[in-house]
Order: C-alpha cells, then structure tokens, then sequence
C-alpha cells in the first residue's frame, strides 16, 4: 500500500492543486488551473480518479474542473455551508471570465468525514474565507485552502467572509498536532504547522 500526494501549482496566482494517491485510487483537492497536468498524471500512472474535493467555491480553486469531470465521470464535492458562495459568490467576474458553467454534477456533503473508495478524508469547517470553507486532514497533511496560508491569511473582505470566525478558525488549527504538513491553497506549501507558526506573523496571537 502506497499513500502519497502529488502537488500542482498553477502559474495563475500560483494556486496549489493536489493529488491524494492511496494504491491506485485518488483524489483531486482543487484543481485550480491546472486539471490537465493532473490528468495527465493520472493516466501515466494508472490511477482511478474518484471525484474531486473543493476546501472553498472561490472561481480560481475549480476553474479547470468541468475537464476532469467530464472526462472521468466523477463529482464535485463541495461542503453543504459552502453552497451559497458556489453558486452565488464563485468569484468569475473577478476573474473577466467567458463563458463560464458551473460544473453541474456538484454534491453537497456535510458531516465530518468524507470517504472516497479506501481514502478516508477527516473535515473541518473552518468558516472565516468563506462561511463554508474547510480544511482537509489526510494522513499526517492538513489541507488549509485559503483559511491559512504559509506567511499570511485568507482575505475575509469577500462575501461571507468573517474576521472573527476566521480568527476563531485558525486558533482550531493551531491546536492541532504540530508536525501536520500544511498543504496551503497558494504559494509556498507542504512545511510543518510548527514552521508555519514560526514565520507567519498574521496568527501568532
């Protein structure tokens, strides 16, 4: 048994996509920009891709995604609190884009556990980004998404976005085991909580 991740990182606002690979099954957790490099790799390496898992609905975490789910047959899972922002608050204005089609074969999931075939993912609401927002804990990683990135924090001036709640939100994630790799929705990712504690200067509070 093999569990590994592979990481994507978009040179469109340098957006993180990753790749959760246990055997031959896997997992996309937002494809940003870049579902052709993904699929790409999937195909050389044999792999079945089971659905992709979005930590937000801001435009630029699934802009490529109707590809993969159209040519794979699979779902996009988005968390139940996330759905208004989604459909209503997706952000493609921000982005001039034309032509855009909200993937139609979404599923809305709540609880705090979300399986896909022998992957097991733990989920966490961690409203303040956006009032849905998750991250995602995988086998020793933690998805943050743009609730926390590696030397800053989510923007909470977008709709449903909330200081308090994402203060309320970080402090759960600092409470966490501090050897967890941080898997960060842009830029530098995949160091420790305790690295990121050291130089994020945004939550040390």
């Amino acid at each position: 048994m093999k569990k590994r991740i592979a990481i994507f990182t978009s040179k469109e606002m340098q957006n993180n996509s990753y790749l959760i690979i246990d055997d031959n099954e896997c997992v996309i957790v937002d494809p940003s920009f870049a579902a052709k490099k993904i699929d790409q790799y999937v195909s050389i390496n044999n792999l079945k891709l089971l659905g992709v898992v979005l930590t937000h609905g801001h435009y630029d975490h699934f802009a490529s995604a109707n590809f993969l789910l159209d040519k794979h047959k699979i779902p996009l899972y988005v968390y139940e609190k996330e759905k208004e922002v989604i459909i209503n608050h997706n952000l493609e204005d921000m982005f001039n884009v034309e032509n855009f089609i909200l993937p139609s074969n979404i599923k809305f999931f709540g609880g705090q556990n979300l399986v896909l075939g022998k992957i097991e993912l733990k989920v966490i609401n961690t409203p303040g980004h956006t009032i849905g927002g998750i991250c995602i804990l995988w086998e020793g990683y933690i998805f943050t998404g743009d609730t926390l990135l590696t030397d800053s924090v989510g923007r909470m001036d977008l709709p449903t976005g909330n200081p308090r709640q994402l203060l309320q939100s970080i402090q759960q994630i600092k409470k966490f085991d501090k050897t967890l790799k941080i898997l960060t929705g842009h830029n530098e990712t995949n160091i420790t909580l305790d690295e990121l504690l050291k130089k994020n200067k945004y939550i040390n509070f």
